[in-house]
């Protein structure tokens, strides 16, 4: 990790120039208003945890860091709202000829 940014949101910044983001920590309209105030103090508790293990452990360049997005979540959300949209015409159905 080269450092913390908290530009658009909090991102993570990897040596080789990569920036992981989250959907969480994402950018928006009132933080860029307000400056992201609410990330400020994760934003110094990351770097604070980024300086102690650098000091602890000089950086070496080596390799790019792989990174993998896994978003095993999204089909088993995407059926469990199409199983809940397909309840309700049923349900509304039930409703009026009861």
């Amino acid at each position: 990790m080269a450092e913390v940014v908290v530009e658009g949101g909090l991102a993570i910044r990897l040596l080789d120039g990569q920036e992981l983001t989250s959907i969480q920590f994402g950018g928006s309209v009132l933080g860029e208003i307000l400056g992201y105030r609410s990330f400020r103090r994760a934003h110094q508790v990351l770097a604070a945890a980024h300086a102690a293990a650098i000091a602890d452990h000089p950086v070496q360049y080596g390799e790019p860091v792989l990174v993998e997005t896994s978003l095993w979540w999204r089909p088993p959300l995407v059926a469990f709202a199409a199983f809940a949209a397909s309840l309700v015409p049923a349900l509304i159905l039930g409703y009026i000829l009861h």
